[in-house]
């Protein structure tokens, strides 16, 4: 994610002392002049070209795929057999969660690559209301996934507070405060940007607070923290699923009966707990090179050296690449789902076949409706025919 201000502009406008070698010259310096060829340059590079591509091609189909599949996610997470679980909520919350993120993050970024148009310059409120949004969907999304975490983690170690504790209306309790606390922390941007000469930008007097302060309290907030919290829980997740493994192994065989209804029921935690690993690790995964690339840019040169056009189209595509995976993140836990949890596919397939037997079922009805008027119409019109026949 970007602050609003143009902070590549302002990496360049660092790099014309390299090029201005006396004081006389300055006053002869075409800034101007000088940004145009210099993009000229980075736009001719053939890296910048694959960046564009990805950007207009790559994001329209994480686009489409990840907003059908977080909506199947929702639509399978609310059914009868599934809504009783407190992660089951979070997993309903995280789909519309992650639905937002591709509409005002995604989307928005596929029309600047295909049109050059981007929605934060279109008004006022747009500028305050998207720049709030995109932030606030992305910063919910992964905080729905920690306190899932926290969760399963709960659920995983201690069973019997689980009971107590891994509750939907807690579950419900946890949203509101994240959705709240998230909300918090972007509402700045009603109040630190404006929309000036058809550009949303930061104000004047907050350019130091989105160059020095936010990028780094964004990073945290989204990037950070999460990533530390969630590997720590997953190792704790893990650890005390094997702990839990090697006791089962060296249980006797006493009370069969009862040991193969507990076991069905560990099974089925055990599944779902599956599912939230795979989540959770994809996080960790598509996020980490967009974490690094953040930190490298905050140290700057030598890591960035954006003096050479060459560099800079470099750094371009890999700001492209990583966005790409931060999206794939949001889009393909449908598809986790399906691959790891057993239940979830049994709800889908039954779901589908539940549509599909009432769409036969409309269309059906629908047919003996029109054949009926048709009769009927028929009728009237013999009954029509026949009075005509025997008038004077």
């Amino acid at each position: 994610m970007h602050a609003p201000c143009c902070r590549c502009c302002m990496m360049l406008l660092c790099v014309l002392g390299l090029f201005v070698l006396h004081k006389d010259d300055i006053c002869n310096f075409d800034v101007a002049l000088f940004l145009q060829e210099y993009w000229k340059l980075v736009q001719a590079d053939a890296q910048y070209e694959v960046s564009k591509a990805i950007g207009k091609y790559v994001m329209i189909i994480i686009f489409i795929l990840g907003t059908v599949g977080n909506l199947l996610s929702f639509a399978v997470m609310v059914q009868r057999n599934m809504r009783a679980s407190s992660t089951a909520f979070y997993m309903a919350s995280l789909a519309l969660a992650d639905t937002v993120v591709l509409l005002v993050g995604c989307l928005r970024r596929w029309v600047v690559e295909m049109f050059e148009v981007d929605l934060l310059n279109e008004s006022p409120a747009a500028c305050y209301i998207v720049n709030f949004l995109q932030y606030w969907s992305f910063d919910v999304a992964v905080w729905i996934l920690v306190i899932m975490t926290m969760d399963r983690v709960i659920v995983v170690t201690s069973p019997l507070k689980a009971q107590v504790y891994a509750t939907r209306r807690r579950a419900a309790i946890a949203l509101i405060i994240v959705l709240t606390a998230c909300a918090g922390i972007n509402l700045h941007f009603f109040f630190t940007t404006e929309y000036s000469d058809n550009v949303c930008t930061a104000k004047k007097k907050h350019l130091e607070f989105f160059n020095s302060i936010w990028s780094w309290i964004d990073a945290t907030v989204y990037s950070f923290l999460p990533f530390v919290l969630l590997l720590v829980m997953n190792v704790v997740i893990i650890v005390f699923m094997g702990q839990a493994d090697r006791r089962k192994r060296n249980m006797t065989n006493q009370f069969k009966i009862k040991r193969s209804e507990e076991q069905r029921n560990t099974i089925n935690s055990r599944k779902l707990t599956i599912m939230l690993l795979s989540i959770t690790c994809a996080f960790i995964i598509l996020t980490a090179p967009s974490m690094v690339i953040n930190i490298l840019r905050e140290k700057g040169q030598p890591y960035f050296n954006l003096e050479n056009p060459k560099d800079m189209a470099k750094y371009i595509l890999t700001r492209q690449v990583s966005r790409i995976l931060l999206y794939l993140n949001h889009s393909i836990n449908f598809f986790l789902y399906c691959i790891t949890g057993s239940k979830f596919r049994r709800e889908l397939s039954a779901m589908l076949q539940c549509l599909s037997a009432r769409e036969r079922h409309r269309k059906k009805t629908l047919r003996m409706s029109v054949a009926s008027i048709a009769e009927a119409s028929m009728t009237n019109l013999g009954y029509s025919t026949s009075f005509t026949e025997s008038s004077p």
